[in-house]
């Protein structure tokens, strides 16, 4: 769900979370990273949590410009404030911080999805045979190649 864009970087992201389907497309950038990046990063009850925690932070204390989708951000707010949460939702506002607070940064984009985002979309769900909540992972990787020039 939804992506944050690293423009101009060579560090590979290990994709513990990418749709298979998706994640071996041609045209799907390794260096996205979807809302469970920010879930991963802020729950400390998550599995993950150690590594996306520090690939946030050195994204916050880095000087290279990231991209920030407003469908990451919705996505990343609606799952960490739902009361199914497990271990319990995030309170509102503390979510709403959390991509504020990115979105403040000088080095932050937004990258919300553009006039090509329904092609890309419909193209990577033909080509991935993309349905139910893939759907939306092709959706963000939309974005993702429309802001990263492919």
């Amino acid at each position: 769900m939804g992506a944050v864009v690293r423009r101009r970087s060579t560090r590979y992201l290990p994709n513990f979370i990418n749709s298979t389907k998706i994640r071996n497309s041609p045209r799907f950038n390794d260096e996205t990273v979807r809302c469970q990046c920010l879930i991963y990063a802020h729950r400390v009850d998550q599995l993950h949590h150690d590594f996306y925690r520090q690939f946030v932070e050195d994204l916050v204390n880095g000087s290279e410009c990231f991209g920030l989708s407003p469908l990451t951000a919705a996505g990343f707010v609606r799952i960490v404030t739902n009361p199914r949460f497990p271990n319990g939702a995030t309170p509102l506002a503390q979510a709403i911080s959390v991509v504020e607070s990115l979105a403040a940064l000088s080095h932050c984009i937004w990258t919300p999805p553009g006039k090509r985002n329904w092609e890309l979309t419909r193209d990577l769900c033909n080509k991935c045979s993309c349905a139910g909540k893939n759907l939306a992972d092709a959706q963000h990787a939309a974005v993702a190649i429309e802001h990263a020039g492919e």
